[in-house]
């Protein structure tokens, strides 16, 4: 383990017909404080995109069940997602294509539930659309699905509650679309915008990410009319955990790095950034750099790991991106001049995984990176220094 020193006014008479209709809500505010959170990736491979944690919590649900909780203060179970009858919603999220690369995208794995189905599910169906903007009301996405490209709706393991242990009324479904038919995706921001079917009267509902962060954009159409979604007590916007599987033009998927979360600003104002070159490969012994730069000089510092998936949690006044368990590399000198952001720490990635230090890292596997730095500035939280994270599927 790693140790590390939007809104209108809305009359109360239609407020409850919307809310029927657009989010599943509870009756009075969660008390639950959320803390270490955590993302759990579906266990397809590879994956180009995952968005957002919602995991809260291993093993304190109902029968041992993880639970994905609603934060202290917000009452919003999940946003409606659902085609049934008169009623039309739809919920949307964003992406990145990072620059010099292009998805060829094979599924979607969106999540949802129906209050009050079993753990074998009751969706029957998903419809996606894609676009290279945000979501307009009278706008056209650059791609939209059949009526159906459902594959498969499997438990995830998690429920959706308002406490710990809570209850067992919301299991969240991974809900898993046929994207072989989109266009191949270019470097840019995208979105992409679902619908859900079921067989039950409630939802289907999309459960949110959890924590929520200051840059959340989920969106969220009713009956052809987009608008920010928003928790209905707190009134703040809200992401939604998905994942984007496929080739990213690293050649099968694997061996070319993407960069994602976000770097902490250290104490002269500089922003450290983290690069992982070369091919990433499990058998070649050399050739794939492990690079943090702008880091301070004249600093001790190292990189971590871990296999089990992303995190986006608030740590040492930064962001925690990668996943527990975490495995510390080697302690390494940034060099350069003290007081100046002209350091860096680097090492052969692939020299690392010949070298055994962790067997979990094996061709197939994908692995999440991030750089840790001291930061003895005053103005440094906790004095520490973190990169963004950069994450890689390994080749043989």
């Amino acid at each position: 383990m790693l140790s590390l020193n939007r809104f209108a006014f809305v009359p109360l008479a239609l407020t409850a017909t919307v809310f029927a209709q657009s989010a599943d809500v509870s009756t009075q505010a969660s008390t639950t404080a959320v803390g270490t959170t955590y993302f759990a990736a579906p266990t397809d491979a590879p994956f180009v995109y995952t968005n957002g944690p919602y995991i809260t919590g291993f093993g304190n649900g109902v029968g041992g069940a993880n639970t994905s909780i609603i934060e202290t203060g917000w009452n919003t179970f999940g946003y409606g997602v659902q085609l049934s009858g008169t009623t039309d919603n739809r919920i949307a999220d964003d992406f990145v294509v990072p620059a010099g690369q292009s998805w060829t995208l094979s599924k979607l794995h969106w999540l949802g539930y129906q209050t009050g189905a079993p753990t074998s599910g009751t969706i029957t169906g998903i419809n996606v659309r894609l676009w290279n903007t945000m979501p307009v009301t009278g706008g056209t996405p650059v791609w939209s699905s059949a009526a159906n490209v459902l594959l498969t709706s499997t438990w995830t393991g998690v429920y959706r509650v308002l406490a710990v242990p809570g209850d067992n009324q919301r299991a969240i479904m991974d809900v898993v679309a046929d994207l072989a038919a989109a266009p191949v995706l270019g470097p840019g921001t995208y979105w992409v915008d679902v619908q859900l079917t079921g067989t039950l009267s409630s939802g289907p509902w999309a459960p949110p990410t959890v924590p929520h962060l200051a840059g959340d954009n989920g969106r969220q159409s009713i009956s052809g009319t987009w608008a920010p979604t928003a928790d209905t007590l707190t009134l703040l916007p809200q992401d939604f955990p998905f994942a984007l599987e496929g080739d990213d033009g690293g050649g099968g998927g694997c061996g070319i790095a993407t960069t994602y979360c976000v770097a902490k600003v250290n104490s002269l104002g500089c922003t450290p950034t983290i690069s992982l070159t070369g091919s990433v490969s499990a058998s070649s012994g050399s050739g794939a750099t492990l690079l943090a730069s702008n880091v301070l000089g004249n600093v001790y510092g190292e990189f971590f790991h871990g296999t089990n998936g992303a995190a986006n949690t608030p740590f040492g006044g930064g962001t925690l991106c990668v996943q527990a368990p975490l495995v510390r590399h080697a302690v390494k000198f940034s060099g350069g001049t003290a007081g100046s952001c002209g350091g860096a720490i680097s090492e052969d990635f692939n020299a690392y995984i010949a070298s055994g230090a962790d067997p979990a890292l094996v061709a197939g596997a994908n692995v999440w990176i991030q750089n840790w730095t001291r930061d003895p500035g005053l103005a440094a939280p906790n004095r520490i220094g973190l990169t963004g994270g950069v994450t890689v599927l390994i080749c043989p």
